[in-house]
């Protein structure tokens, strides 16, 4: 299995257990409806648990997943227009994160809202997914930031870990192409949508991107409990590594992103910093996340 949440291994190794083995996903999904005038309660409530239950008992990888290692996510979905009896209009914010190694701490890895989110949903009718194929929206939605959340994650563990489940993301977005649905086009121009998530992430010019989130992760925050003044010195090694995506493309969509999952998580780690490690990164952040910069001065003295 590529990616194990390392250090909990020894579990599955005790004698006589029968160990069940589970999906990848412990996805917890909210449907709010505080913007519709008129709702059908029972509708909504369904449609949480049929969501639910596809992300949470689709097997989306070839890798089994002890119960604690399942990746922890959300999808946070708001409807605000019901455009008739089984079309919906909303947003779906998506969260995933990770568990720190030695530590009750999990650390954010992804956090998007969407704001293009048009489907079609009928009660009682399964949501399925059918790969090499766009079959509907809401399951082409879902199963692409099913892959995205298990990609990200697995990149976590290991260099570039996650590109097969990455590259199956992209393969949804090239089935939605043409399909009359926003959130999916290539002319976007601010490359803000799902097409620009899975297309800038996979590009070699954002590779510096995906090194970092395995350093900073595996090499850095795992390693804190045991050697904190190291492992910050890695994760300052590995935020440097985000100018070269700035180089490329400044302010980027994912730059952004980083910085919104880890803004707050990179200020408590540099909180007890020597003080020339927090100039260093007031100056690299000044450059990479310039309109919080504030944000760091303020908390970081």
């Amino acid at each position: 299995m590529q990616k194990k949440k390392l250090g909990l291994l020894v579990f599955a190794c005790f004698a006589g257990l029968n160990v069940l083995f589970g999906q990848e996903l412990n996805c917890n999904v909210t449907v709010v409806t505080d913007q519709l005038t008129t709702t059908d309660k029972r509708i909504y409530d369904n449609m949480r648990e049929e969501i639910t239950d596809f992300m949470r008992t689709t097997k989306w990888t070839e890798d089994e997943f002890l119960p604690f290692e399942k990746i922890e996510c959300n999808l946070y979905i708001s409807i605000t227009e019901r455009v008739s009896s089984d079309k919906f209009k909303g947003t779906i914010q998506v969260q995933s994160v990770r568990p720190v190694f030695e530590s009750s701490y999990n650390s954010t890895i992804f956090n998007f809202l969407d704001k293009d989110f048009t489907f079609e949903y009928v009660e009682f009718q399964p949501i399925q997914y059918s790969p090499g194929s766009f079959t509907t929206n809401l399951s082409s939605v879902l199963s692409f930031y099913a892959y995205m959340i298990i990609g990200l994650d697995y990149d976590t563990y290991s260099k570039s870990g996650g590109t097969k489940y990455l590259q199956k993301a992209q393969d949804i977005v090239n089935q939605a192409q043409g399909k009359d649905y926003l959130g999916w086009e290539s002319n976007s121009t601010k490359k803000n949508n799902r097409y620009w998530l899975s297309a800038q992430y996979l590009s070699s010019s954002f590779q510096p991107l995906r090194e970092c989130m395995y350093s900073y992760h595996r090499l850095g925050m795992d390693k804190m409990s045991k050697t904190k003044e190291a492992a910050r010195k890695v994760i300052s090694e590995s935020l440097l590594l985000l100018k070269d995506v700035n180089r490329e493309e400044q302010n980027s969509f994912w730059l952004q992103l980083f910085f919104t999952a880890k803004r707050d998580e990179i200020i408590k780690i540099y909180s007890d910093a020597a003080p020339a490690e927090i100039s260093d990164l007031k100056a690299l952040v000044n450059e990479l996340d310039a309109s919080n910069s504030s944000k760091y001065s303020d908390k970081l003295k």
